[in-house]
């Protein structure tokens, strides 16, 4: 009896695995661009921002990847003075995943954001993108 209820439940849970894996991977990220190289002192660049999701809800978890010139040693996310740092993973390649939080219906509508990468002097360059908060 303990076995196959246990047979059962192992089944439901590989299945249920196995129905994430297969979501996740058809939904393909898009190729990399090749890593654009600069001295460290030269200006940093941003290459490429890749943030699928540009209207979202309360609660949604918000992912984007922003790739950068080799001499980027950090990148910044910021809304109206709010700032956050974005993980870097490699080199030229920075991400992040945020949680849209409960806001107030005033609150619900259009918003720039502006990614700002840096150099090890403090030089910097930027994008705004914008977000759409429903």
């Amino acid at each position: 009896m303990v076995g196959k209820n246990l047979a059962k439940i192992l089944s439901g849970a590989l299945a249920a695995c196995l129905a994430v894996l297969l979501s996740a991977s058809s939904r393909a990220e898009p190729a990399p661009p090749p890593i654009v190289l600069r001295a460290p002192h030269e200006p940093p660049g941003i290459v490429r921002i890749d943030m699928p999701e540009r209207v979202v809800s309360v609660g949604q978890l918000v992912r984007a990847a922003v790739y950068t010139t080799s001499n980027t040693a950090s990148v910044e996310a910021r809304i109206y003075g709010y700032g956050m740092p974005l993980q870097r993973v490699g080199v030229g390649y920075f991400r992040f995943a945020f949680r849209i939080p409960e806001v107030p219906f005033f609150l619900k509508r259009a918003w720039p954001v502006q990614v700002i990468a840096r150099n090890v002097d403090g030089r910097r360059a930027s994008r705004r993108v914008m977000i759409a908060v429903q």
